[in-house]
């Protein structure tokens, strides 16, 4: 039996096992099971990435149309130098949108939703978050996440289904950032909520209040929201 614990020997001999020790003085490999337990984010380059996903933290960024949640996990994702998930609904949209002109408003012309796309959308989306906390940097930042999905198809379909509603209770991130509809609306050619904003910015805060997940709502500038959000995030390391 290999180990670099003192009761390697006696715990050998019970197995019937011969003891070899390595790394008794922990010179090469300064680290233990204790000291992992004690501080797994301290002892972080010890972890296998298998290992690390467990105790990544997982910051949720959702907002309504056109409130800067793409540019600030960005920002916050290079803040932490870690990794940051993009909207997977954003690329669906494209490829089923290709084609069209959803800046006319005139949805009656568009290719109409399904509840199983947005259940597609948020399977996809869970699957990246889990794929990049394997490279994650103790925290994850994600630009929406299967609960916000669940609000968008309340807002197209009209209901939740009950699928929907699963994929959006197995996502539990560890802090919500809302951000709200107090900045210009810009249109980027495939936006058509601008009057929906108010609405899906409200029902956000009452889904979030309807879990365990602590929130923070971020309101002001680019500037200012920016700046609240990297200091409750960085707050957050340091209290864990």
């Amino acid at each position: 039996m290999f180990s670099s614990e003192d009761y390697g020997d006696k715990f050998s001999e019970l197995m019937g096992a011969k003891h070899v020790s390595v790394d008794r003085d922990r010179s090469a490999f300064p680290v233990s099971g204790t000291a992992v337990r004690e501080d797994s984010y301290a002892n972080w380059e010890f972890l296998e990435p298998c290992v690390r996903v467990h105790f990544v933290k997982r910051v949720v960024i959702v907002g309504a149309e056109s409130t800067g949640k793409t540019i600030l996990a960005q920002v916050i994702a290079k803040d932490l130098n870690t990794v940051w998930v993009a909207e997977y609904g954003r690329e669906y949209c494209e490829i089923k949108f290709s084609g069209h002109d959803p800046i006319s408003f005139k949805l009656e012309t568009l290719p109409p939703w399904r509840s199983e796309e947005f259940e597609h959308i948020a399977e996809r989306q869970l699957e990246r978050e889990d794929q990049a906390c394997l490279t994650a940097n103790k925290h994850l930042i994600c630009d929406t996440n299967a609960l916000a999905t669940l609000v968008w198809q309340e807002r197209y379909v009209g209901c939740q289904s009950k699928r929907m509603l699963a994929l959006a209770n197995s996502s539990k991130p560890h802090l919500y950032l809302i951000l709200s509809p107090d900045v210009p609306f810009v249109q980027d050619g495939t936006r058509d909520g601008e009057h929906k904003r108010t609405w899906m910015h409200n029902r956000f805060i009452e889904v979030v209040q309807g879990t365990s997940v602590p929130f923070l709502v971020l309101e002001g500038s680019y500037e200012d929201r920016t700046r609240n959000a990297v200091t409750t995030v960085r707050s957050m390391i340091e209290s864990r």
